[in-house]
């Protein structure tokens, strides 16, 4: 198995790692836009300018053009293809840079890219080279850190026989126990890429020296022996060390790792990347590797961070190729402060959103994430708060629908996830409702939906509630009996057996004429107008909107 070749990672190295983590809040304003094509004026990043003002040399990635798409209608991505065109093109810039002018760490397989350490001089080549598009500085990022997996319904599914079997999920992580009982036997292949030398068993080992990895790995797979079991408990893990013992990694060694399942391991069918930075989007070499991975069918799911911003969501969450995860609780802990910001939850309940979970409009789901007990180091338990504990619970669901539906691609996967999600509001710490977000949190019942039934007695089968026109009504939640306002179950929402009734019985429940079958309750903040609610012991004028406005609606919407 062929990898990326691997340079030492020097303490200045370090330095200039650590000088972008901190940098974090200029990076957020001055992170720049990567270039359409590449060429003269090539995007360069401010951040690498000053680390060569300041040490005369600076760790980057380097993006490179993209190879041409695949035609229309290809079966599946042509890797070898990918790998040459990869090549071709990093050759074009390595023979325009001399030893001093570039000190390469990373020759990446498959993503369009290099990773090392530039001089001035060879940055001024860089920018000027017609295959090279964007230039950053390799940052430090970080790890994002038994009451969850039946608040997802994940046991339903496990009595339903759906368990992730055949299933294999990379984890991008610290690495993992590998002799814990409830993991040892789930663990396909290891691998590690830490510049430097920095792993303990060398590169195909991911034994943890850290802990988080092994709690990760745990949430999605483990066995339930020593720990409670996984969201997928049959699933297979491709363990990737890409944290050293500190919980920090460089942007490069987790784009190696991205790299390295593009190039070789065609048999991963999702990738979590429980990870987090302080640098700002776009992120062009891990995106472009996302976005491989999305068209070859492979998810990636990705912490949303735990720096409780409500505006931003940093590397690689923004990252739009990818699925962003934000964390809930799923028990009441009574007062809980961030440990990254300032705030507090206070009166935590099960399905409460955390006040230190970022997010943004872009963020995709949400998962437990406090307080997670699952595998530990040494054969142990371990607890965990974070979105590194939300984003396993959204891959190992996915794990569960991908064994249920095969095939399926991301797009649709995506689809089916959101659509059957539980709508939590977050207040957004502030107290205006007009700012509340909705998103919806992963239920892992959506594995048992069969798409000819009715699975939710409204009336419409599963793939009807699906359906391909979210903006006309046509993608439903096949889980929410409510969302379909056909009270007199003809098939279809008309004026005299739906809407007159609704009018006629408005008012209170202890009015003459209420009928808790007419009954919903409106639709979160931000939520589709047709996401409602069960009774809400009141017929309001926005329960004879939501009837008026499905006028005409069939299962699969508007004629």
């Amino acid at each position: 198995m062929s990898s990326p070749r691997r340079q030492p990672f020097t303490g200045a190295s370090l330095a200039l790692a650590l000088l972008a983590l901190l940098a974090a809040g200029s990076a957020l304003r001055d992170a720049s836009t990567s270039a359409a094509s590449g060429g003269p004026g090539a995007a360069v990043q401010p951040q690498v300018r000053q680390a060569l003002a300041w040490q005369g040399a600076a760790r980057v990635l380097v993006a490179l053009r993209e190879p041409p798409s695949p035609p229309a209608g290809a079966a599946r991505l042509d890797v070898a293809a990918l790998r040459r065109q990869v090549a071709a093109r990093q050759g074009k810039v390595l023979a325009a840079l001399s030893p001093a002018e570039f000190e390469l760490s990373y020759r990446y397989q498959a993503v369009p890219a290099l990773a090392g350490r530039v001089s001035a001089e060879g940055l001024a080549r860089l920018t000027a080279h017609p295959e090279v598009v964007e230039v950053t500085l390799d940052a430090l990022g970080s790890a994002a850190m038994t009451q969850s997996v039946p608040l997802i319904h994940a046991d339903e599914a496990h009595d339903g026989g759906v368990t992730g079997e055949g299933i294999v999920v990379a984890v991008l992580d610290s690495g993992v126990d590998t002799d814990h009982p409830d993991l040892a036997g789930d663990i396909l292949y290891e691998e590690c890429f830490l510049s430097g030398g920095g792993c303990p068993g060398g590169a195909h080992a991911a034994e943890d020296d850290n802990g988080h990895g092994t709690n990760v790995a745990g949430i999605i797979t483990s066995d339930g022996t020593v720990a409670p079991i996984g969201v997928a408990p049959d699933a297979q893990i491709a363990a990737y060390k890409i944290l050293a013992a500190s919980g920090f990694g460089l942007f490069s060694d987790w784009l190696a790792a991205l790299d390295d399942i593009i190039a070789n391991h065609p048999e991963v069918d999702v990738v979590n990347m429980s990870l987090q930075s302080g640098i700002a989007c776009p992120a062009t070499t891990m995106a472009t590797a996302i976005a491989t991975l999305r068209e070859r069918g492979v998810a990636t799911f990705i912490s949303a961070g735990n720096h409780g911003s409500k505006s931003s969501v940093t590397v690689p969450g923004c990252i739009t190729e990818g699925l962003s995860v934000g964390a809930a609780y799923d028990v009441g802990l009574g007062t809980v402060n961030g440990w990254k910001s300032p705030c507090s939850d206070t009166g935590t309940a099960a399905d409460d959103v955390a006040c230190w979970s970022n997010s943004d409009d872009s963020l995709d789901l949400l998962a437990p994430g406090a307080a997670i007990t699952s595998t530990g180091m040494g054969g142990g338990r371990s607890t965990f708060f974070g979105t590194s504990q939300a984003a396993p619970h959204s891959a190992g669901v996915a794990a569960l629908l991908l064994q249920a539906s095969p095939g399926l691609s991301v797009d649709e996967l995506e689809a089916k996830l959101e659509a059957t999600g539980t709508l939590l509001v977050d207040d957004l710490d502030d107290a205006d409702p007009a700012t509340n977000r909705t998103t919806p949190r992963v239920d892992a019942r959506v594995a048992l939906l069969a798409d000819g039934e009715d699975n939710d007695g409204d009336g419409c089968t599963t793939s009807e509630e699906f359906g391909t026109d979210a903006g006309a009504g046509g993608r439903r939640n096949p889980l929410n009996p409510w969302d379909f306002y056909d009270v007199n179950g003809d098939g279809v929402v008309n004026v005299l057996g739906d809407i007159l009734p609704v009018a006629s019985a408005f008012g209170p429940s202890t009015g003459p004429n209420y009928d808790a079958a007419l009954d919903r309750s409106p639709p979160p903040p931000g939520a589709e107008p047709w996401d409602l609610g069960p009774p809400d012991g009141a017929i309001t004028i926005e329960d004879v909107l939501a009837v008026a406005g499905q006028f005409g609606h069939r299962c699969l919407g508007p004629p």
